[in-house]
């Protein structure tokens, strides 16, 4: 009987872990249908427009997930759009401009010096703006953390690929939409494009994305 019961178990908690890791497989299987319906979502003239279309492309796929899923999943994959169809992200510049940040469609050259890029790799603190409010960001050990005003942060591995370009590998965050936005092991590129007096310009991109971003970052 006991064999029996451990045997039960152990399939339940078989089940239980294949339906967590599949779950992401499906949110991006969504996200990717939703994609391939930009042609439609860009005919979006305000941010209220654009959430009804987006209710009305992406709910018929939500509704195929078991029903204890479909909440989150229409949040998970509102932010999953953002980050991995770079025309989501377009429509979102177009609809919603951010005084923070600023896009081109070529790689700026960057202008740093040898000094410049040996000042920044010295820095364990900076901070940015997002919204109305700060975020505080932490430089240690190879991470990278991201910290907000709630007391929730972001984990990320922090990777130099050249003297100054690096890459921010995603492994947890305890923020709710930094957590629906990246999955584990998304990767973001950023390069240190200019010192100010009191910021960096980094260039920022993802894969598949054919624009770039380009942002401050101050240090203390």
């Amino acid at each position: 009987m006991k064999h029996y019961f451990l045997l039960a178990c152990l399939m339940l908690m078989s089940t239980l872990s294949f339906a967590q890791e599949s779950t992401d497989e499906r949110i991006d299987q969504i996200v990717e249908i939703i994609c391939s319906k930009m042609d439609y979502l860009n005919t979006a003239a305000d941010y209220r427009e654009f959430n009804v279309m987006f209710e009305e492309v992406a709910g018929p796929e939500i509704m195929k997930l078991p029903f204890k899923e479909r909440d989150e999943a229409v949040s998970k994959v509102f932010y999953r759009l953002q980050t991995q169809c770079s025309e989501v992200q377009e429509i979102m510049i177009r609809l919603q401009p951010d005084d923070d940040w600023a896009t081109s469609e070529e790689k700026i050259p960057s202008k740093t010096s040898r000094r410049d890029l040996k000042d920044f790799k010295a820095q364990e603190s900076f901070y940015y703006s997002e919204k109305d409010y700060t975020v505080n960001v932490v430089v240690k050990d190879g991470y990278w953390s991201d910290q907000f005003p709630d007391g929730t942060a972001t984990r990320l591995k922090m990777e130099w690929l050249s003297k100054d370009t690096f890459v921010l590998i995603f492994e947890s965050s305890t923020n709710e939409v930094r957590d629906q936005l990246s999955n584990p092991g998304d990767r973001y590129y950023y390069q240190v494009i200019e010192k100010k007096e009191d910021a960096y310009t980094l260039q920022s991109w993802i894969d598949n994305q054919d624009f770039f971003s380009i942002s401050d970052i101050k240090f203390k």
